[in-house]
């Protein structure tokens, strides 16, 4: 197989690309972890305070959002507020995953965990019939 002569530059882009990733539109981001499993991605994230109704996820182009956003309560007088009302992330995944498969839970934690399925893999080869 010949070398990629653009597979370090892709890298670097990666690298450049992962040290912007999650910055948040709403001044906060989310912690993350990614595993690979094999057959399957597995995304855990830490939400606390936030219920499975304030989220926000979505799959394109082989990225995976998250969007948590819930009701601010303006009832109390704050001499200090530093709780998130407010979090996104964006994880890029470094193969395509089946879109359709793809399942979250949120535990009584925080603790978000999708399960994104990779992709099968195409048929090695397929036999072509020469026409008369």
């Amino acid at each position: 197989m010949a070398r990629n002569p653009f597979s370090e530059l892709e890298r670097l882009f990666d690298r450049m690309e992962s040290q912007f990733e999650g910055q948040a539109s709403f001044g906060s981001t989310v912690a993350v972890d990614v595993v690979d499993e094999d057959d399957q991605f597995v995304v855990e994230a830490e939400l606390p305070g936030f219920e499975a109704g304030d989220l926000e996820l979505t799959y394109s182009e082989g990225r995976l959002s998250i969007v948590a956003e819930r009701e601010e309560h303006v009832e109390a007088d704050y001499v200090r507020s530093e709780r998130k009302h407010a979090v996104e992330r964006t994880v890029r995944l470094p193969e395509p995953v089946d879109a359709d498969a793809i399942d979250a839970d949120l535990d009584d934690r925080g603790v978000l965990r999708v399960t994104l399925p990779k992709e099968a893999p195409a048929e090695a080869g397929k036999r072509i019939e020469i026409g008369e």
